[in-house]
This record gives C-alpha cells, structure tokens and sequence, in this order.
C-alpha cells in the first residue's frame, strides 16, 4: 500500500490530506512535546475544535500507560 502523505508548516494543529489508493482522506495532525523533550506526533479523524493540544495529549499519555502496564 502506498501513500503520499506530507506534513508542511508550523502550526502544531492541523488538517492534512493524504491521498490513499486514489481517494483524498482528510486528517488532523497534532504534534506536542513531551516531558522527555521529544516531539510526539498523533493523527486523528477526530475534528473537534472544543479538543486541543492539551486535551489529546492528557488522553495519549493516559492511554499510552494503559497500554504498556499489560
């Protein structure tokens, strides 16, 4: 499966096109620094302005303790 996906600009919270197959799928991405300092990229068809950074990324870091304390 092939893609052409690009992520141009600055702004931390944006909607992108990723063209998949033929068909153009629209997607928000959203990048955040952690504590570590790294830079945390997430993509999501969740479109809700009410959701910012903040909010995606006290639910990834949530999720992501769930998923390796297993």
């Amino acid at each position: 499966m092939s893609y052409d996906f690009a992520v141009t600009g600055a702004s931390p919270d944006q909607v992108v096109e990723i063209k998949v197959k033929g068909k153009v799928l629209k997607v928000r991405v959203l990048r955040f620094l952690l504590d570590s300092g790294n830079e945390e990229v997430l993509v999501t068809n969740l479109f809700d302005e009410s959701l910012g950074i903040q909010e995606f990324k006290r639910i990834y870091l949530r999720r992501w303790g769930i998923g390796v304390s297993r």
